[in-house]
């Protein structure tokens, strides 16, 4: 399936993203996220629309599976990331649901913590984490 879903016109919504963002001068200057690994710390990642290769990794709660993302934010999320840096790897944070205040702040110090090992081990890549968990807002799932 294509990594990004289409306007509403049918067009790839990646070039629109990409002139907003900046991205070809951010993409010189990183050498195209070679080297790096974005953490995505949101509703996991669909494990069938990142190949292995590109894995970094994943955290879920106990009896949970980082790579299974049944809201489809997480896996938006890492699909434009992939995207705008195609040299990097994905590490999947999957936050369970329900999670607010202080409990998603549990969960997230969680994944932290146990990414720690694999950073310190791991001197000479970058990591870039980003958080955009939210539940209960009211939206339906992205599918």
């Amino acid at each position: 399936p294509p990594l990004l879903p289409s306007t509403a016109g049918g067009q790839s919504a990646l070039p629109h993203l990409m002139s907003m963002s900046g991205f070809p001068t951010a993409f010189d200057h990183t050498r195209g996220g070679q080297g790096s690994v974005i953490v995505i710390v949101d509703s996991g990642i669909d494990g069938r629309r990142v190949p292995p290769a590109r894995r970094a990794g994943g955290w879920a709660a106990p009896g949970d599976d980082p790579w299974t993302d049944s809201f489809g934010h997480g896996t938006m999320t890492a699909l434009v990331a992939m995207q705008m840096a195609p040299n990097a790897k994905v590490f999947s944070g999957k936050m369970p649901p329900g999670g607010h205040g202080g409990i998603l702040k549990q969960w997230v110090m969680a994944a932290i913590e146990d990414m720690l090992p694999i950073i310190v081990a791991n001197p000479d890549l970058r990591f870039v984490m980003n958080n955009s968990w939210a539940s209960g807002c009211g939206r339906e799932p992205y599918h």
